[in-house]
């Protein structure tokens, strides 16, 4: 064997976005079905500081961890010291079957109800911002070339490791903030684009630490600065092909009309899979520019969800969801709002109400609500809104709850400044 390049690190993403698991000694010829290997139920339970959430019995149990990629995915620089092999993976029971918290299998299942029920398919594209918090920019440059030249070298291997790796990648850019920038990847299935979400945070934190820089996609690493937000471009299809975002007249079809109500309608709950970190909700506050409400609008960058008419292809106008950052579990994040679209479809309340975000900051509107300011609020609404609860196993909402409150009871009376140095050292 000749390392590293035998070195195959099987992962999964847990629950607070870091991706984890076991690297084993897997010559590249060797095939790709010996690389499964064992894991601890009670890993699921790690917080993404590292502690182990406490509850009874984490000690007892035994998972098989298998591929769920044909092949895994290189990542190598051109000067070789970068050289890695990444595998996704799931997690089974020792009978075969899908472990209740196996986020992969989650967002499977969600995929496979949509399409039985309703012989409907998303198309995701996904919006990623981070900052390089090492560099040496002191003043703000927003969006400029002088900002993005600055750090072209690692912007440049950046995007030919994530090109080179199979992420389908669209663009990448100086950003808003002081020494933000933002990558964008085309629009796929739900599955890929978890996977390519999940493949390009990965290589980002492996380019910075190979590199010694400190890249980092936490929502907030300044309380002065603008925050990072994950945004998710979807679309809806019949599986025949047939687009459905708009109608003939050109306005927002029935179909895609109820599934945006229930988005809408528990985007509460939701929050909790989408923006699931302490600081998470730091970012839906005033001034910034991000969903105050749950409010549907077209073109409005301070909307829940957007309808916007920049885009490509057969649905060139599209949805596009603000409410999500890098702290999410990229299945979990997906399945969610597939489980809440699924509900509005089951409501069929088909006309979904426009109300700009200065309407809703004015005046009230039926149904409209101010989004939750904390992650115990989030939560607690989760907890509260049993439709939404029951489309979930209830193993997993055991465990995802308990490392959330215990990720809120543990970090409770530290100050923001505290907190978002926390987060941008582990994301």
């Amino acid at each position: 064997m000749s390392f590293p390049e035998d070195f195959l690190h099987i992962c999964q993403d847990d629950f607070s976005g870091i991706l984890r698991g076991k690297t084993l000694c897997h010559p590249t010829g060797k095939p790709i079905q010996d690389s499964k290997t064992g894991w601890i139920p009670s890993n699921a339970l790690i917080t993404f500081f590292g502690a182990l959430t406490p509850l009874p019995d984490v000690e007892i149990g035994d998972l098989q961890f298998v591929p769920a990629l044909e092949k895994p995915i290189s990542v190598k620089s051109g000067d070789g010291l970068i050289n890695s092999r990444l595998l996704f993976g799931k997690f089974l029971n020792l009978d075969g079957s899908s472990w209740a918290s196996c986020t992969r299998s989650i967002l499977e299942g969600a995929l496979n109800q949509l399409r039985s029920n309703y012989e409907l398919e998303l198309e995701i594209g996904i919006e990623l911002e981070f900052y390089l918090l090492d560099n040496s920019r002191n003043y703000l440059n927003a969006y400029s070339f002088e900002s993005f030249i600055e750090e072209e070298t690692l912007l440049s291997e950046y995007a030919e490791l994530l090109i080179s790796s199979g992420v389908g990648l669209k663009s990448i850019h100086s950003e808003n903030g002081t020494s933000q920038y933002e990558l964008t990847i085309n629009h796929t299935s739900p599955m890929e684009a978890a996977d390519q979400l999940v493949l390009s945070k990965a290589i980002g934190q492996l380019l910075a630490t190979k590199r010694k820089r400190h890249l980092s996609f936490s929502p907030i690493v300044d309380q002065a600065k603008v925050g990072s937000g994950l945004h998710i471009h979807f679309s809806l299809r019949k599986l025949n092909g047939q687009p459905c975002n708009l109608d003939s007249t050109g306005k927002v079809s029935e179909l895609s009309g109820a599934f945006l109500n229930g988005l809408l309608g528990h985007l509460g709950g939701l929050l909790a899979f989408t923006s699931p970190s302490v600081i998470s909700p730091m970012r839906y506050r005033s001034p910034r520019w991000t969903a105050y409400y749950n409010n549907f609008a077209v073109a409005d960058r301070k909307a829940a969800i957007r309808l916007t008419q920049i885009g490509e292809g057969d649905q060139a106008t599209h949805f596009e969801m603000r409410t999500a950052d890098a702290s999410a579990n990229a299945y979990l994040m997906l399945a969610g709002m597939i489980h809440a679209g699924i509900l509005g479809l089951e409501k069929n309340v088909k006309e979904v109400l426009i109300v700009p975000t200065s309407s809703a900051q004015r005046n009230p509107h039926p149904n409209i609500h101010r989004l939750p300011e904390t992650l115990e609020d989030c939560l607690h609404q989760l907890e509260n809104d049993t439709d939404f609860m029951r489309k979930f196993d209830q193993e997993f909402l055991r465990n995802y709850l308990a490392v959330k409150h215990y990720e809120v009871r543990h970090l409770h009376g530290r100050s923001e400044t505290e907190l978002i140095q926390l987060h941008t050292k582990h994301y």
